[in-house]
């Protein structure tokens, strides 16, 4: 959706994704940013358990359903589940989304 979008627009596509390279973070930045990651991923997790959004019987049935198959499918589903659909959602929200909400 993102690319989709990034090329219907008049801006080049890599500008319009804000995927130039930058001013690289130090060390600290990316610990930080790890940390910070973490610990709003307990957060948000603990949260959503306490409640009852979550329910642990369902994520149990998707790990139990996902240790079961074979081992190419279950490399399948991190590499489209974790990766693809992060980097979609990144690209659309800070590239774009984010891109035509400060022009606004």
């Amino acid at each position: 959706m993102s690319f989709l979008c990034a090329w219907l627009s008049p801006q080049p596509w890599r500008e319009r994704l804000r995927l130039q390279a930058g001013t690289p973070l130090p060390p600290r930045a990316w610990l930080a940013a790890l940390v910070a990651s973490l610990a709003l991923g307990q957060a948000l997790e603990s949260a959503s358990v306490l409640t009852g959004i979550w329910s642990w019987t369902s994520t149990l049935k998707g790990l139990e359903a996902s240790s079961q198959a074979s081992t190419g499918t279950f490399a399948m589903l991190m590499l489209f589940g974790a990766r693809a659909a992060g980097t979609a959602e990144e690209l659309f929200f800070r590239g774009y989304m984010q891109g035509v909400r400060s022009r606004r």
